[in-house]
């Protein structure tokens, strides 16, 4: 058996990402990044584009309200 994930894209504008990236480094157990986990804040840094999944924490405070 096979299992499909649904992905959606997005594309959001007039972001601060640098706050975003920096939240990031800052929460890193808030994503599933462990491919990368020696490097996340330099890969992160470097990505033109942020590309990511989580928040999950964040998530579950807004479903709850």
């Amino acid at each position: 058996m096979h299992r499909y994930y649904s992905t959606t894209n997005i594309k959001v504008g007039n972001e601060d990402t640098v706050k975003l990236r920096e939240y990031m480094v800052n929460n890193w157990d808030q994503f599933d990044a462990e491919e990368i986990a020696n490097d996340k804040a330099d890969v992160l840094e470097r990505s033109k584009r942020i590309s990511t999944w989580g928040f999950y924490d964040l998530w579950n405070v807004a479903t709850a309200k």
